[in-house]
């Protein structure tokens, strides 16, 4: 009886400790990466032909997660990541209802101007009603923002993000 208490003990504790210890990348789905810093998987995928943010936003709840955002200069540096693979524009998950006070679609006050500028010589388009933002290189600018109607369709890659924590 004792040894089977201490196989089963042991048994268990081996059990947990795999479970504990499986790397967080293989938590991700398929394509997408994990980045320890926020503990969210990260993917960019395309819906065709030409999705407006509020598709996007929708495309990435349906994959369990949102458009990404960033909070941090180091997370802003990783979704940059993706844009130098493919150098397209891309939906982010912030959005301004005045051109001015910008969130993160988790609601989340943020300011993306200490990273990057805008692309339109320094300021957004002036737009009625949300304005949601991208990511791009235009005007030959290595990356910058650029504001658009949320409803209206652009051709624009979109990057989500998944808490797995």
């Amino acid at each position: 009886m004792a040894f089977q208490n201490i196989f089963l003990t042991v048994a268990a504790f081996l059990l947990i400790s795999s479970v504990l210890s499986y790397p967080e990348t293989y938590m991700c789905s398929y394509g997408w990466s994990y980045f320890p810093t926020t503990g969210a998987c990260y993917g960019v995928n395309t819906l065709p032909p030409r999705p407006s943010w509020e598709a996007a936003e929708k495309y990435c709840q349906q994959s369990g997660g949102h458009l990404a955002s960033f909070e941090s200069e180091e997370e802003y540096k990783h979704i940059l990541s993706y844009f130098f693979v493919s150098w397209d524009n891309m939906w982010v998950g912030i959005y301004s209802m005045d051109g001015q006070n910008w969130k993160t679609v988790e609601g989340k006050d943020v300011d993306p101007f200490k990273y990057a500028n805008w692309c339109t010589n320094g300021y957004p388009w002036k737009i009625n009603g949300k304005n949601c933002l991208g990511f791009g290189a235009t005007e030959g600018k290595n990356h910058c923002f650029h504001n658009h109607d949320c409803g209206n369709s652009y051709t624009m890659r979109i990057i989500c993000k998944k808490q797995i924590f």
